[in-house]
């Protein structure tokens, strides 16, 4: 027997939409826009841009863990303090995967620039893995990850990754895989994840910093500056 459970649904008052909304500018027709969540393309040209979006998603990310008080404090008035620190632990799981799924687009679509990217082979989820993706970028530019983060760095971000995999698939319960390959020692097989606003806001901060570096590699590669 295979149970799938459905995601979560969070129920939000009005109160917080002002924190969760993420205003936009088209870098291609200058139009100005604003969604609650992500806001994948210019609703007036089209136009998508991963840089762009990246970066808003590391924006959005960060206003929402500073936000966290009011969120619970909207969400405490108009429930209970149950019903808060269960949807502040949601949101904080959410960014997680928002964080992880905007590296893997962004680094795709930044290696896809590079002039060599058609020599090496790239699957689907190359670049949602740590060692791989840092393989890839060093067999192409002679530059990896490790050049760019510090081994501490390096450990955190693969166990986030691994983390996100987790909430994605089993609900944040933790089983012998993710002990192996993430190499997080402090949790065993059966217990829940837990996600604390700090280690969502120093993954946004590495994330920031590797994007850069690897903007740094592109453009010292023949590449453009990332769309």
């Amino acid at each position: 027997v295979e149970h799938r459970p459905s995601p979560r649904k969070i129920v939000l008052p009005p109160a917080v939409n002002e924190i969760l909304r993420q205003d936009f500018q088209c870098s291609q027709c200058q139009c100005r826009y604003s969604t609650i969540g992500n806001g994948y393309f210019c609703p007036a040209c089209g136009y998508n841009s991963v840089i762009q979006d990246f970066d808003q998603t590391l924006t959005t990310t960060r206003k929402c863990v500073e936000s966290l008080d009011v969120i619970a404090t909207a969400l405490g008035a108009k429930h209970d303090v149950d019903v808060a620190a269960n949807v502040v632990d949601q949101i904080l799981e959410d960014q997680v995967e928002n964080l992880v799924t905007a590296m893997q687009r962004v680094t795709e679509a930044m290696f896809a620039e590079l002039p060599t990217a058609s020599m090496f082979k790239v699957d689907t989820n190359l670049f949602q893995r740590v060692d791989d993706a840092s393989n890839k970028w060093r067999d192409a530019t002679k530059s990896g990850y490790g050049d760019i983060l510090a081994s501490g760095q390096l450990d955190f971000l693969k166990i986030m990754v691994q983390r996100r995999h987790k909430i994605g698939h089993r609900q944040g319960i933790v089983d012998q895989k993710y002990v192996e390959k993430s190499g997080d020692r402090t949790l065993v097989p059966g217990q829940r994840l837990v996600v604390r606003p700090e280690e969502v806001v120093r993954l946004a901060d590495i994330l920031d910093q590797l994007v850069q570096g690897l903007r740094k590699i592109l453009i010292s590669n023949g590449g453009p500056t990332g769309r």
